[in-house]
């Protein structure tokens, strides 16, 4: 089994996607230090350079630029069309304190 380099933080939560063609709404399924793993409805290409605003409970709303992975296409029943893997580009301190605290700490 794979052991990733940087622990995630499974979560959902909801947020909004900033790309070149306009704003929309995705659901945040993880997150780690380098990077994030989200659902949406729209369609991105490796290499995109997106803004996510995240709106974590009891939390500022989160800003991260992060740059497109890899991406999959859902089955028809899952809450989004498409599953996506980014990694940061630019974030504010505060995310890698909330990511840290969430984290398990036998990861």
């Amino acid at each position: 089994m794979e052991k990733r380099q940087h622990p995630r933080a499974s979560k959902i939560f909801l947020a909004k996607v900033k790309s070149f063609s306009g704003e929309f709404l995705a659901y945040i399924l993880d997150l780690a230090t380098n990077g994030v793993g989200f659902t949406t409805n729209c369609r991105l290409s490796v290499g995109d350079v997106i803004e996510i605003a995240m709106n974590v409970p009891n939390q500022p709303t989160f800003i991260i630029r992060t740059k497109i992975v890899w991406h999959r296409e859902l089955p028809e029943f899952a809450k989004g069309k498409y599953l996506y893997g980014a990694i940061l580009v630019d974030f504010p301190e505060e995310y890698e304190r909330l990511v840290d605290s969430l984290i398990p700490l036998d990861c």
